[in-house]
């Protein structure tokens, strides 16, 4: 996982520490800077894969912005320098030092200034994830006819895995390579309802897009390529929704259209699709989806994560949600303005994380960790109270 993170000159964002779990919460009110921070992470993996043109960066839920406007702004001193992004798991540390560049079409320069010999990555770094995104994936040339050849290149992927993997092991970090393949594939997910309802929208990240592109095609694929037990578990997480009872993803060969096919447990009859089931269900499969698909990112955020949710449902999504991203091996962040989604949280455990943002005195974003919280009354209460700070100061 990625331990650590740190931002300067980032927007908002001047100098930020955090110290990341496996599942990370970021709280604050409006325009406090979470989304800024999300951004800066999501702007590094884009760094670090040398891809930091507009569409790039848009597609994995970065806003467009002028060169210049990506930059903190606060002094003219501040305005000058590069963003600078680092990021820490175990012992290793890559640094980024990012500067406008007029002379690129990309209009930035990126120097590698971290601890790992680049010389060495490069001779294995393009066949690796070449290899490694064949990997990720679970059987998808199911649909050939011809099973041999199947076969046959599962036997020539698995000897190119095991030595490639073995010569990196001999000549450089292999856990850090990893790791900079969760960097490279950091997306911002803010799902909207309309996305999750049409399916027939293309997305240019597969299988899922920042928006909710793409839910039908990762359901078939659990279907054609997972197998009945990841179905069944994508089911049992839906039973939150407590009219929920089955659903089925539908393609039609001859029309070619997609849709689900959900049944409500009071209604045994009548039988809801993508068009007219309520848009929480929706959301609901979106996020499991997610968590669940082996082609989607190790490492990504989901903003306002709350949205069409009931209170007490946000809390035990939460839970739930942990609960997958132990299973699955997911790190994720999210922003959230429900306090109900802290009361799914236990910071008792290492792998969860709570940070405040909040703007200091002179305007820049600061990510204050909560750590010992007081157990007499529940997070929610304790945030609503203004204990942990994160409040509008304009409302009385």
């Amino acid at each position: 996982m990625i331990n650590e993170v740190t931002i300067k000159n980032f927007k908002s964002v001047q100098n930020a520490n955090l110290k990341l779990g496996r599942f990370n919460v970021l709280i604050g009110s409006n325009g406090s800077g979470k989304s800024n921070i999300l951004e800066a992470i999501a702007f590094g993996g884009a760094a670090l894969a040398n891809k930091l043109d507009n569409e790039f960066l848009s597609s994995r839920g970065i806003r467009h912005s002028k060169a210049k406007q990506m930059k903190s702004a606060f002094n003219i001193e501040h305005s000058a320098s590069s963003i600078q992004i680092e990021f820490k798991f175990n012992k290793d540390i890559y640094k980024l030092k990012i500067d406008e560049d007029e002379n690129s079409i990309l209009g930035w320069q990126v120097k590698n200034i971290d601890e790992l010999d680049e010389s060495i990555l490069a001779g294995f770094f393009n066949e690796f994830y070449e290899v490694w995104d064949i990997l990720q994936k679970r059987d998808l040339d199911s649909g050939l006819k011809n099973k041999k050849k199947i076969e046959a290149e599962k036997l020539v992927f698995e000897k190119n895995k095991k030595t490639i993997i073995k010569s990196l092991k001999e000549t450089t970090n292999f856990e850090a390579l990893i790791s900079r393949s969760r960097l490279n594939k950091f997306i911002i997910f803010a799902p909207e309802e309309s996305s999750l309802r049409k399916f027939e929208t293309e997305s240019q990240i597969k299988p899922l897009g920042i928006k909710g592109e793409g839910l039908f095609d990762v359901l078939q694929i659990f279907n054609e390529s997972y197998g009945k037990e990841t179905i069944e578990e994508i089911k049992n997480y839906l039973h939150l929704i407590e009219w929920f009872d089955d659903f089925e993803a539908v393609s039609d060969q001859v029309t070619g259209r997609k849709s689900l096919v959900i049944k409500d447990r009071y209604l045994p009859d009548a039988r809801l699709n993508q068009t007219n089931v309520n848009e929480g269900f929706l959301y609901l499969l979106f996020y499991i989806s997610l968590f669940v698909s082996k082609e989607t990112p190790t490492f990504f955020a989901i903003d306002n994560i709350e949205a069409s949710f009931h209170p007490t449902l946000v809390e035990e999504l939460i839970r739930n949600l942990i609960e997958l991203s132990k299973k699955h091996n997911k790190q994720i962040i999210i922003t959230t303005h429900n306090p109900f989604v802290l009361d799914g949280l236990n910071l008792d455990d290492e792998e969860q994380k709570l940070f405040v943002i909040r703007r200091n005195a002179d305007g820049e974003t600061i990510a204050d960790a909560i750590t010992n919280p007081s157990k007499r009354i529940k997070l929610s209460e304790a945030w609503i109270r203004g204990q942990f700070g994160g409040q509008p100061k304009n409302i009385r």
